[in-house]
């Protein structure tokens, strides 16, 4: 017995070796530059995903390979404009590429919109696009604006002390998708604390970077398929579901012919050719997901970096203070984004059975190819590689209502308040973490009363 279990050991051990030189020699990608070891294997970016370092790591390698780097085995990283097109555009007489079935948890039904194939998110993309429409974000402005004004009630009790605006952004995005998911707002900021269910919608989603990473093995993606099943994990699942059930119920059985919220155009879409009831109630914690973090990451980037510079800081006040045009303020805002986009992480697609061409390369079939957004300029610089939003069919939809939320916001304060960052924020924005988004570490500020 002791033989054979030597015997299958020394196998697996000439399997893995084996497997490696192959991936650094004769692989289809080992052209591609990249660190050797990552190229061998795909335990090292595992670990940096599930430590929170996946941005920083792929960008560390963008700036010591270049532009086009290969980031695992079966994985391309680009920080070019031409790969934006290449890989999220259409292209006339080119299948769209899928999203990587290892970086998406798949969710059948109800039809998950991240994970859903391109004929289902086309289908549920016309939905809510009308939802996102100019006309719409226009009636969407007065509930923002609503929420904005209790955020600077608030603020202006504690003035003068310490205070987490990390925490209130949170508060402030949560209660604005909340209003315009469900007809209803959190009221958080008024409350002054977290909501419950932020606080288990962030405990749901601390889950997803495991799940993703255990699908790069067969055996851990058994295991962890194993552990979903366990009953006080699947029973948290389930509890989130059916508050989540509830309030959509709630929403959809009282009819606001004023309420210019999305279920006012997602309602009408309840038929076959539409919105299952499930899909509706799995597409709002994606609005309530990608919504407030979106919000969230662009309010505390601009609050920091225009703090941290104090002659942008003065010069976007002055405008303000002068009812001039926000344009200042709406660069500002851009370049925040471009230091710490929403969606900094690789939105990863899977070439299909002939291949792909990205940027000049032949990509072969069944790997993972994406553009990193956090990777610092090149000498052949090109403002057209800025998409913190990405492009595309599958990009962000709520771009306008997060760009429109961050400047009414940043006015509001602007005006209301004199702010400066906490003693020890200077570094706040270094060696954050990033799972499914950035994480929430306290940006400590004082405001003094205008």
């Amino acid at each position: 017995m002791e033989h054979v279990l030597l015997s299958v050991l020394a196998l697996i051990i000439i399997h893995v070796v084996g497997k490696a030189i192959y991936n650094v020699t004769l692989h289809p990608l080992a052209k591609i530059r990249g660190p050797w070891l990552r190229s061998m294997f795909s335990f090292p970016g595992i670990w940096g995903k599930l430590m929170g370092r996946y941005v920083r790591d792929v960008n560390a390698i963008h700036q010591k390979y270049g532009p086009v780097v290969r980031i695992s085995p079966d994985a391309v990283s680009f920080a070019t404009a031409e790969a934006w097109k290449d890989i999220y555009g259409l292209q006339a007489g080119k299948l769209q590429l899928q999203k990587d079935y290892k970086r998406f948890p798949d969710r059948p039904e109800p039809i998950h919109l991240f994970g859903s194939s391109s004929e289902d998110h086309a289908r549920i993309r016309r939905i809510l696009n009308h939802a996102f429409s100019s006309a719409a974000l226009r009636e969407q402005q007065k509930i923002v604006d609503k929420h904005i004004n209790k955020l600077v009630a608030q603020l202006s009790e504690r003035t003068g002390e310490k205070l987490d605006i990390n925490h209130w952004i949170t508060m402030l995005s949560f209660d604005i998708l909340s209003h315009l998911t469900f007809g209803e707002s959190f009221d958080s900021v008024s409350a002054g604390k977290t909501h419950d269910f932020t606080e288990d919608f962030y405990q749901k989603m601390s889950i997803f970077p495991i799940i993703c990473a255990s699908r790069e093995y067969s055996f851990t993606n058994w295991l962890m398929k194993l552990m979903l099943k366990i009953p006080f994990i699947a029973a948290a699942e389930l509890e989130f579901f059916h508050v989540t059930k509830g309030r959509v119920d709630k929403r959809m059985s009282k009819d606001f012919p004023d309420q210019h919220d999305f279920m006012k155009y997602i309602i009408g879409a309840n038929t076959d050719k539409g919105m299952s009831h499930n899909e509706i109630i799995s597409i709002t914690t994606v609005l309530m997901n990608a919504g407030s973090q979106d919000i969230a990451v662009v309010l505390s980037s601009i609050v920091f970096y225009l703090l941290k510079n104090t002659r942008c800081y003065l010069r976007a006040s002055e405008d303000i203070a002068a009812g001039e045009s926000n344009a200042y303020l709406m660069a500002a805002i851009n370049e925040a984004l471009r230091l710490r986009p929403p969606g900094a992480g690789n939105f990863q697609r899977r070439t299909g059975k002939t291949g792909h061409m990205v940027n000049g390369y032949h990509i072969p079939p069944d790997t993972s190819v994406g553009v990193n957004q956090g990777a610092e300029k090149f000498k052949d610089d090109n403002k057209a590689v800025y998409q913190p939003f990405s492009i595309g069919p599958r990009g962000c939809l709520d771009k306008a209502l997060a760009l429109m939320a961050a400047n009414h916001t940043m006015t509001a304060l602007l005006k209301n308040f004199d702010m400066e960052l906490y003693p020890g924020m200077e570094s706040w924005d270094e060696n954050q973490s990033y799972d499914m988004g950035w994480g929430r570490p306290p940006l400590y500020v004082m405001l003094r009363a205008k």
